[in-house]
């Protein structure tokens, strides 16, 4: 809510939602066994990115546990940016994202 441009699209993002998960059963089916216990089976090339400013008691840790769990992935936190790190810090991300992709895609 740094940004008052971020945040305006925010708000608007959350008046359009209509609640129904809310008010309904969520459909979800989790799957067995739970995936945070396997993410060491991800074979995927792993990019995790990360708003510095992003909740400390909860995400920053569980961004770190992504990309030391995940083999391989890499983490990029952007100190400039919180939880919506693509909104916040939209060429910081954007360039993350693309050196990611450059570096993947040169791998044989």
């Amino acid at each position: 809510m740094r940004h008052p441009t971020v945040a305006a699209k925010l708000k608007a993002i959350a008046a359009g939602y209509s609640g129904w998960h809310f008010a309904n059963k969520n459909p979800v089916v989790r799957p067995q066994p739970p995936a945070n216990g396997r993410l060491a089976q991800i074979a995927a090339p792993t990019l995790v990115v990360s708003g510095g400013l992003d909740l400390a008691s909860y995400n920053l840790p569980l961004d770190d546990r992504l990309a030391a769990t995940i083999p391989g992935a890499r983490l990029v936190r952007i100190a400039e940016a919180g939880h919506m790190t693509n909104m916040e810090a939209p060429e910081a991300f954007n360039a993350a994202v693309m050196a990611f992709l450059a570096e993947v895609d040169a791998q044989p």
